[in-house]
């Protein structure tokens, strides 16, 4: 069985391969551009990252076997990007 980690990083994905002995079998890395509309301002298109994550993923995945795939597993550490994938892919309780 493998599985995938991906990290959502600043300027680009990272994506990983690995088996469950944690050994890597492939890597990729997509970039995505940062976009500065103001001093002092930054701003990400999500379907920016979401685009570099297929894009990767194929990549990624191109000549092996993909039903050996068991999980996939994704990180997100700013907060601006936590609070922009929470918000846009599932409903807030009220």
């Amino acid at each position: 069985m493998n599985y995938i980690g991906i990290d959502l990083g600043t300027s680009s994905v990272k994506i990983v391969l690995m088996d469950t002995a944690g050994h890597i079998i492939a890597n990729v890395s997509k970039s995505y551009p940062i976009d500065y509309p103001k001093a002092g301002w930054s701003e990400q298109n999500p379907y920016d990252w979401y685009d570099a994550c297929m894009e990767g993923m194929k990549e990624l995945l191109d000549g092996q076997d993909e039903s050996t795939v068991g999980g996939i597993s994704f990180w997100k550490r700013s907060r601006a990007g936590r609070r922009a994938i929470r918000s846009s892919a599932f409903p807030r309780k009220t």
